[in-house]
């Protein structure tokens, strides 16, 4: 164990927590903001009401079994100890500084898994141990200046957000119970399992998967809300007992000044707020820290003016909703590869991408009332897919440097050619994933409360 006293290091530590902060007052508002203003809606304050039980339920599902899910060691896995495996890479100041770490810390971490195991459950492997001086504090490898329930607090409120944008496609049909039950029950069986593979070396980590921000997590999350938009186009949950009313299409919403401020002040927010983010997401208070904010920072700025551009060479007229539409879309597309790109390919990325989701929205009209699942599915579904995509072409061992276990992380533009596939790889198992994963919960929910049809006697005593 590391005596925190001596080996954790008060820089990071405060960086992290100073993410934590910003994902609780920027960007949780921030996306109910922007969808909510997107869709042109007045009940914001009841969207915001539910934000307090959703964080509750979702807290407590993360730290009792979902992180264990996301970040323990994967049932079957090759352990740490196998020779087979690379020691982890430290510089010389951090083995001075980590020269009495116990090599049982990491024994148990294992490698090339499709879920985590039950080390972690409950709390397990997270709090302070009481020794002979004082107590120490489990981390977590390769991140050994940070406690390991930091880590745990940091990704549980990315648990938390994950679902919001979903949850908003239907909070207005869905009774608060039902809410909830998909939130906890998408976190578990969708979210926990992609992040092990990209962050708690799973699958995709092991073949040399680059994501640094959750590209890949952003990608479930879009083809999740194209897995709602079938379900809806059928009325699976037409008299459920947690599900009422249908998709229906109307006009264009003509945003007032209310909605486009909340519009504006969401995508503000959410800007500043995943730009701070993705650079904590380093877990260290250093250059490549650095680095990612100012990508993601870049991303978005050429995202908006992508966007603006976009509405102007289709509809002949600037728009202010397409320009925050764009900066949404290039934050996202560079999440990916926010901690391994240059300034510059980043700004290729976010434009890029934004530039090509603001045209299918322009083209598909998916900004109509009711086709709020196809708008989630563009901006966070195929901007993450792109994003990915040039992360794999951009990615400098010069930014990004190397994998705690001695791998150069570098891209097709070093002559890393296989990157390409092995992100591609990755963006159609995330999107097969959410999208699957996302029907059998809805269709087994939809299930186990009883679905019928409802004839229009029902219709009318339900409206009345």
């Amino acid at each position: 164990m590391i005596r925190w006293h001596d080996h954790f290091n008060s820089g990071d530590i405060a960086f992290v927590f100073l993410a934590i902060a910003v994902q609780i007052l920027f960007t949780w508002p921030a996306l109910g903001l922007f969808y909510h203003g997107m869709a042109g809606r007045h009940d914001l304050l009841k969207l915001v009401a539910k934000l307090v039980p959703l964080m509750s339920v979702m807290t407590l599902s993360w730290c009792l079994w979902g992180f264990s899910l996301a970040f323990a060691p994967g049932p079957g896995t090759i352990p740490f100890s196998d020779p087979n495996v690379p020691a982890p890479a430290l510089t010389l100041q951090e083995m001075m500084e980590l020269e009495d770490i116990h090599k049982d810390e990491s024994i148990n971490h294992g490698r090339g898994g499709f879920f985590g195991g039950n080390d972690f459950l409950n709390f397990q492997g997270h709090t302070p141990v009481a020794g002979a001086q004082r107590p120490s504090f489990p981390s977590r490898r390769p991140f050994y200046r940070i406690p390991h329930l930091l880590f745990l607090t940091f990704h549980m409120l990315l648990f938390v957000a994950a679902p919001i944008p979903l949850l908003l496609l239907f909070e207005q049909r869905v009774r608060p119970v039902g809410i909830l039950l998909f939130a906890v029950i998408w976190g578990t069986l969708v979210y926990s399992p992609v992040a092990h593979w990209v962050w708690g070396d799973g699958w995709l980590e092991s073949l040399g998967v680059i994501d640094t921000g959750g590209g890949l997590i952003q990608v479930a999350i879009g083809f999740s809300a194209l897995a709602y938009a079938v379900v809806a186009r059928i009325n699976l949950f037409k008299g459920t007992n947690l599900f009422e009313g249908t998709l229906e299409e109307e006009p264009l919403v003509e945003h007032n000044f209310q909605q486009t401020a909340i519009f504006s002040l969401g995508t503000l927010a959410y800007w500043a707020g995943t730009s701070i983010v993705n650079s904590a997401l380093i877990m260290h208070a250093d250059g490549q820290a650095v680095m990612a904010f100012v990508n993601s920072h870049l991303a978005a700025s050429a995202g908006a003016i992508s966007g603006f551009m976009a509405s102007l060479l289709i509809r002949g007229r600037t728009d202010h909703s397409a320009a925050c539409t764009g900066a949404i879309a290039g934050l996202i597309a560079v999440a990916s590869g926010c901690g391994a790109m240059l300034p510059q390919t980043s700004l290729i990325t976010g434009g890029t991408a934004a530039l090509f989701c603001c045209v299918v929205v322009e083209l598909l009209h998916v900004q109509r009332k009711g086709q709020e699942p196809l708008f989630v599915f563009v901006l966070q579904g195929l901007a993450g897919a792109v994003g990915c995509v040039f992360a794999s072409i951009f990615a400098t061992s010069g930014v990004a440097g190397f994998r705690w276990d001695g791998r150069v992380i570098e891209g097709a533009i070093e002559g890393n050619i296989v990157q390409i596939e092995i992100q591609l790889l990755g963006v159609a198992a995330a999107a097969i994933w959410g999208f699957v994963g996302t029907l059998i919960i809805l269709f087994a929910i939809s299930f186990l409360f009883g679905a019928k049809t409802v004839d229009s006697k029902d219709v009318d005593i339900a409206a009345s």
